[in-house]
């Protein structure tokens, strides 16, 4: 009987002298030589949002009362959140699901909580550039007067020059004609 509790025990005093090793506060990791084989690997610990500090979001889905928010909307918001989080350069960020309507995000070690919630609260703009016949290398950024932050309110219609406005017809002669000649592609420029 005691053959059998000794079988048990030298294998678990040695997985508990092994994890306490790992987990020893200043372990340089695992650094040895066996033969011909060599073996050297660091053991870092990747402090969390508990003992490096950092910030915590709660996001909630504002949606009117009695309706529910839709998974696929929520799991876009997701992945938006994550990209943008994944922006600021924070080393493991946690985004997730909690419940049906609401995203945790964690930074841990995150310097300027001013800057991070800015972000996440931004809305997203997509913008296009003419760029006309200019060829730009690859990677070259563009700032425009939204990316410059002078970029005013967005300007309203015109107004009609009268109030009395009316839409006339006009002649069918005025409508130019198809033709059967073809004018010929410009060239697109080269690298």
């Amino acid at each position: 009987m005691q053959n059998r509790y000794t079988r048990w025990i030298i294998p678990i005093v040695i997985l508990f002298a092994a994890a306490a090793w790992v987990v020893w506060p200043g372990n340089p990791g695992l650094h040895y030589t066996v033969g011909a084989t060599t073996v050297n690997y660091d053991i870092v610990v990747h402090e969390g949002l508990d003992l490096q500090g950092g910030l915590q979001v709660l996001l909630e889905a504002d949606v009117p009362a009695g309706q529910s928010v839709d998974a696929e909307a929520m799991a876009a918001t997701k992945r938006i959140v994550e990209n943008r989080v994944n922006g600021l350069g924070v080393a493991e960020p946690l985004v997730q699901q909690s419940g049906d309507r609401r995203l945790v995000i964690e930074l841990p070690g995150l310097a300027n909580d001013e800057q991070a919630l800015a972000l996440l609260k931004q809305t997203g703009l997509l913008e296009f550039v003419d760029m006309g016949t200019t060829v730009l290398p690859v990677g070259t950024e563009i700032q425009t007067d939204v990316a410059l932050g002078t970029a005013g309110e967005a300007a309203p219609t015109p107004a009609a020059t009268s109030a009395n406005a009316t839409a006339e017809a006009t002649s069918t002669g005025a409508t130019p004609a198809a033709t059967t000649e073809a004018a010929p592609t410009p060239a697109a420029p080269t690298d």
